[in-house]
C-alpha cells in the first residue's frame, strides 16, 4: 500500500501554483497522488473541493507570470457595482501588458492593455486593476 504523504498545511484546502509547491519542498510526484486534481497548466488542486472565486483569481494570476485580475473579475473583487448582466464570473478576465505575451489558459478570458504606474493593486495578494483602471476597461465591453 502506497503511503501518500501529507501536503503542507498552507496548500492542503487551496489551489496552489507548482513554484509555491516548490518553495514548500513538496515533491513533483506528490502532485501526482490521487488526492489532488490538475487545475491546468502549473495549478494544482485539492481534489473534491469547491473553491471561491477569489481563490481562482489569485491562482491563475500567480500561475501567468505578469498578469492581473481586471474587468469583470477586478469588480468582482474590488466589490463595485455592477449591472445585472455582468458579473457572473464564469471565466476569470486576466490583463497583461501589450509587451507581453497573450493569456492563453482554460478558465480565463485574456486581455492586452496598456497600463500606467499605479492602475494595479492588490487585494489579499491578489494583482487587481485599480478601481477607476477596471471601471475603464469595463467601459470597453
Amino acid at each position: 500500500m502506497v503511503r501518500i504523504m501529507p501536503l503542507p498545511e498552507e496548500l492542503s484546502e487551496r489551489p496552489f501554483t507548482v513554484y509555491e509547491a516548490r518553495v514548500l519542498g513538496v515533491a513533483p510526484k506528490r502532485l501526482r497522488a490521487r488526492d489532488m486534481s490538475d487545475g491546468g497548466r502549473l495549478i494544482y488542486l485539492p481534489a473534491g473541493r469547491d473553491f471561491e472565486f477569489a481563490e481562482q483569481a489569485r491562482v491563475l494570476a500567480a500561475a501567468t507570470p505578469g498578469a492581473w485580475v481586471s474587468h469583470e473579475s477586478a469588480a468582482v473583487l474590488t466589490r463595485l457595482g455592477l449591472p445585472p448582466w455582468l458579473g457572473d464570473c464564469e471565466t476569470v478576465h486576466l490583463s497583461k501588458p501589450h509587451e507581453l505575451p497573450r493569456v492563453r489558459r482554460t478558465g480565463v478570458t485574456g486581455h492586452r492593455v496598456r497600463v500606467l504606474q499605479g492602475e494595479v493593486t492588490e487585494i489579499d495578494g491578489i494583482p487587481v486593476s485599480s478601481p477607476s483602471r477596471t471601471w475603464l476597461d469595463l467601459a470597453h465591453q
